[in-house]
């Protein structure tokens, strides 16, 4: 059974919202995945977490995001909103930056 799995079920035992525990893991995790030193560090776009391409939430590159994937799935189904809204579109981006330790798009004139 999945930590997050394990977790929603104590919630349901404690009477606490599983959105607030779900939320607490996502946020745990993004920030160990989008974690960075240099923009080196960054160039992997995570899928499904935004409407557009270019909105995309951004990991390091030697990520790994199944945790992270799971968490959102397992959101998803609990009908949590782990995700910021984002613009549907694909604004000019250059590659990626670290940007004050964390992983993401480098905008075109942004």
């Amino acid at each position: 059974m999945g930590v997050v799995l394990m977790l929603l079920l104590a919630a349901c035992e404690q009477k606490t919202e599983p959105c607030e525990i779900v939320g607490q893991e996502w946020s745990e995790e993004l920030a160990r995945v989008q974690a960075c030193e240099v923009d080196a560090d960054c160039g992997y776009p995570i899928p499904g977490t935004s409407c557009g391409c270019t909105q995309n939430l951004v990991a390091a590159n030697d990520a790994d995001i199944e945790q992270l994937l799971y968490i959102k799935q397992v959101g998803d189904d609990v009908g949590c909103e782990l995700v910021e809204p984002t613009d549907c579109d694909c604004p000019d981006a250059d590659g990626f930056v670290c940007d004050d330790g964390t992983c993401a798009w480098s905008y075109v004139g942004g």
